[in-house]
């Protein structure tokens, strides 16, 4: 049994996983601390539940990015071997339908944005300065997308050490621009909850400039390049490639957008500035190598694609690792309260983000084995399996929960509403074990016996 395992834990490529892992860990780690800025800095007491308000525009930028973004990968990396006029001409064709498009969306929210907060549930109390945050934090969305862009674009090309530096500029930018705006030192500007949004918007457009320029440079093309217009060639491809993932993401977060964080929106002030330190803590912290693991997952699924016996033995040993991660989670249990009042000096804020701790922390656990799990269906390019899951889970759970809302049966509380996102994650859990069991036991094996590869 200890021989099996051990062979299972060294089959993983741990090189590839400290690269993703590293590059997650800039961003989401600096994200952190400017979450406690924010609650700890910046004087008026409902800055968290301000600035928590942009969730609400940020899953639909979600679900745009991994529809556009995302398709990158395959449009540009598909003419890898092709010569730079055709990448570049690709790459101007995508960026400016990204520009295009983003921009159009962010002109929207920006002319309705006072019908948008009412839209969402915003707390009246912070109505006025949640359409001040947005007014100017929304036009930030085409450049985060474009610099997004241009992050795969550079992956595609196997340039991976521009990667690391753009990942690097874009917390340097961040750490300046914050400390000056709304940082709390004595040359600060006190700018509140504005400076947060300006800092955004400003630092998304100079890693977008600097972001072209490279890759202008690197491909050596004459400065009139960017005065041609693009061909918009084979486009087609790259909206259907994009399709599939879109509607995924567009089922998933539509769910998330009306029946979790709306609702908890709904309750106050307070309790949605719990949630949003919790949800900081678990994304931008306790998260992060999991998603690093599981992007290292989806890359040695897709190497090995046409070996079912080979991807049983990766998902496997990804299960085995992933556990070991948890183990880490159970540890840190006791400093959960330490994390929560280091991004906030309000005690009710920190009880309601402890609140959700406690009923999230399991469902999460398996979140996290779910999560890796996919990376199966992601390297197979089988897809269609997260979309069944997203629509069943949808379709049963926050439906009827929806249906015991409206019909004012279900007395919505703060707890409850936690209880429902854990109940929603149960079930996704199970659909994804069930379907993963189908496409990896199609050839008659078993993907969920600990063995051994086969040899040959």
């Amino acid at each position: 049994m200890l021989q099996t395992l051990t062979y299972h834990v060294r089959q993983w490529d741990y090189r590839l996983f400290a690269a993703i892992l590293l590059f997650l860990s800039l961003p989401n780690l600096y994200n952190l601390y400017r979450v406690s800025l924010i609650g700890n800095e910046i004087p008026d007491t409902g800055s968290l539940a301000i600035v928590a308000q942009w969730q609400f525009v940020g899953l639909i930028v979600e679900v745009f990015q991994e529809a556009t973004v995302l398709a990158v990968f395959f449009f540009l990396g598909s003419q890898v071997r092709s010569g730079s006029a055709i990448q570049l001409d690709r790459a101007k064709s995508v960026m400016s339908f990204i520009f295009g498009a983003s921009f159009l969306f962010a002109v929207v929210v920006f002319l309705f944005r006072g019908a948008f907060v009412e839209l969402i549930g915003t707390p009246e109390e912070i109505r006025t300065q949640t359409s001040a945050f947005l007014a100017i934090n929304v036009f930030s969305i085409p450049f985060t997308l474009l610099s997004a862009a241009i992050v795969v674009l550079f992956q595609a090309l196997g340039m991976r050490r521009v990667v690391f530096v753009l990942a690097i500029l874009n917390v340097l930018l961040l750490f300046i621009l914050d400390s000056l705006l709304f940082g709390g030192h004595n040359f600060s500007l006190n700018a509140g909850v504005v400076g947060v949004g300006w800092s955004t918007l400003l630092s998304s457009a100079i890693l977008f400039a600097v972001g072209v320029g490279l890759l202008l440079g690197s491909r050596r093309m004459p400065r009139g390049y960017l005065t041609t217009l693009p061909s918009f060639a084979d486009m087609r491809v790259y909206l259907r490639v994009g399709l599939g993932s879109g509607v995924d993401s567009a089922i998933r977060n539509a769910a998330y957008f009306i029946m979790i964080i709306r609702l908890v929106n709904t309750i106050g002030t307070t309790e949605i500035s719990g949630y949003y330190v919790a949800i900081q803590i678990l994304w931008s912290f306790m998260l992060v190598p999991i998603l690093a693991f599981a992007d290292s997952s989806k890359a040695l699924v897709a190497q090995d694609s046409a070996d079912t016996e080979r991807v049983r033995v990766i998902w496997r040993s990804s299960m085995l690792i992933t556990g070991a991660m948890m183990l880490v989670w159970i540890a840190l249990t006791p400093w959960l309260s330490t994390f929560a009042n280091a991004l906030s000096d309000d005690t009710d804020i920190v009880q309601a983000a402890l609140t959700a701790f406690a009923i999230l922390f399991v469902p999460y656990i398996l979140f996290c084995f779910n999560t890796v799990t996919d990376a199966v269906f992601y390297g197979l390019g089988k897809t269609q399996y997260m979309a069944y899951q997203s629509i069943l889970t949808n379709g049963t759970v926050y439906v009827i929960a929806f249906l015991l809302y409206v019909t004012s049966i279900w007395d919505v509380t703060y707890t409850g509403i936690m209880v429902l996102f854990a109940l929603g994650i149960l079930v996704d859990t199970v659909l994804t074990l069930w379907f993963l069991w189908r496409v990896l036991s199609a050839d008659g094996g078993r993907p969920f016996a600990l063995t051994t590869a086969r040899t040959t």
